[in-house]
C-alpha cells in the first residue's frame, strides 16, 4: 500500500493531511519535533504532537523531554529506528520507554531527518503497527516522513518569519523558572504572590507559544530567546 501525501496549502493543513496518512499504515499516534541539539536539556520545537493526554501531562510533569533516549537516539542515527533496539544502560532512559509503551505508545519507530546547523527534524510514530509484515510498514512510515520532510521545508523558505512572542515581564519571570525546575507553590512563594497569579501568568505564556504544557512553553520560550534560564 502506497500513501501520498496531498499538496498542502500551510503547515496545518500538511500536519494534518499527515495524521490521516499515518493512521491508514496503521499508526495511531506520531510526534513531530525539532531539535537543536545533542545536549541536556533538550532544545526542542515541537510541530506536531498526537499523543495521549495522560501521557503528555505525565511526561511533562516529570520533565521527561530532559532524559528521552528517543531524542538523544536521534543525533546517532541516520536511517529510522526501533524504540525497542535502543540500548540504554541508564534506568531512568529506560523507564520513559516503558511507560511510553504501557501508555499505548508501543511498535514505536523514528525518522530522524538531519538538518542545517546540527539540528534534526524527528518524526516518530507508535501504537498498534505494525502486526505483520514490519519491513512494508517502516517503508511506508520513511516514505510518509520524506514526503512531510519536503513540504514542510518548502513552506518555510517561502513564508516569511512569523512575528516573535511578546511575553510580560511577569510571565517571562514564571517561565524561567518554570525552567528551572520550581513548581508554582515555590515560585509563588519566592515572588510573593499566590499561586493562582503564578498559574494566570504561566497559562497565559502557554497559550501565546501554542502548547498545553508548561513544560514545552520554557523549551519553546528559551530557544525563541524569551527567557533565559
Amino acid at each position: 500500500m502506497s500513501i501520498a501525501i496531498p499538496e498542502s496549502r500551510d503547515i496545518r493543513s500538511l500536519t494534518e493531511s499527515f495524521s490521516q496518512a499515518a493512521l491508514q499504515i496503521g499508526y495511531r499516534h506520531h510526534a513531530i519535533v525539532e531539535l537543536s541539539d545533542a545536549l541536556r536539556p533538550a532544545s526542542i520545537h515541537i510541530i506536531a504532537l498526537q499523543y495521549p493526554s495522560a501521557w503528555i501531562e505525565h511526561y511533562s510533569r516529570n520533565d521527561y523531554v530532559n532524559i528521552d533516549p528517543v531524542h538523544q537516539a536521534a543525533f546517532r542515527y541516520s536511517t529510522p529506528f526501533a524504540w525497542s533496539d535502543l540500548a540504554t544502560s541508564n534506568s531512568r532512559e529506560q523507564h520513559v520507554l516503558i511507560e511510553a509503551e504501557d501508555a499505548g505508545l508501543d511498535n514505536g519507530i523514528s525518522i530522524p531527518l538531519h538538518q542545517p546547523h546540527g539540528r534534526v527534524l524527528l518524526i516518530s510514530l507508535c501504537g498498534a503497527a505494525p502486526t505483520h509484515d514490519a519491513d512494508s510498514k517502516w517503508r511506508n512510515a520513511y516514505l510518509l516522513s520524506m514526503q512531510f520532510h519536503l513540504q514542510f521545508q518548502s513552506m518555510r523558505m517561502r513564508s516569511p518569519i512569523p512575528p516573535s512572542v511578546h511575553l510580560t515581564d511577569r510571565e517571562q519571570l514564571c517561565l524561567t523558572w518554570v525552567a528551572r525546575g520550581k513548581s508554582s507553590w515555590v515560585i509563588a512563594n519566592m515572588l510573593d504572590i499566590s499561586k493562582y497569579t503564578v498559574d494566570f501568568h504561566i497559562e497565559n505564556a502557554m497559550a501565546k507559544l501554542n502548547t498545553r504544557s508548561r513544560t514545552f512553553a520554557a523549551v519553546k520560550a528559551t530557544r525563541q530567546g524569551l527567557i533565559f534560564p
